[in-house]
């Protein structure tokens, strides 16, 4: 219970331009990874930065977060439902499901 009360106001650091700002994480619908970057897809928009998925996830240490694709990581709050090979999320986007990832996702 606790635990999930600090996940929602835990935040994560990014900087941008120099400046840094930060987010929450309850915020974030999903990261994708392209290139030697990540897209940061949240509620306030897409934020890039330069960082893999697995520095992302060691960075926020969250369990609300699960890596659903070698490209995306998934808040789980954020998911409306999960099929055989995508998920769709509240805000109607749909992510694939990777083969290697698929076990995963089925314990959710």
């Amino acid at each position: 219970m606790l635990h999930d009360i600090q996940d929602k106001f835990q935040y994560y650091q990014y900087q941008r331009n120099g400046i840094i700002s930060q987010i929450r994480l309850s915020h974030i619908y999903y990261v994708e990874s392209l290139r030697h970057s990540i897209i940061i897809h949240s509620i306030n928009g897409t934020m890039v930065e330069r960082k893999n998925l697995k520095a992302f996830l060691d960075t926020i240490q969250s369990s609300q977060f699960i890596q659903i694709h070698k490209s995306f990581i998934v808040n789980k709050q954020w998911i409306q439902n999960i099929f055989t090979d995508h998920v769709l999320l509240k805000n109607d986007e749909t992510l694939q499901i990777g083969r290697a990832y698929k076990s995963h996702i089925q314990l959710l």
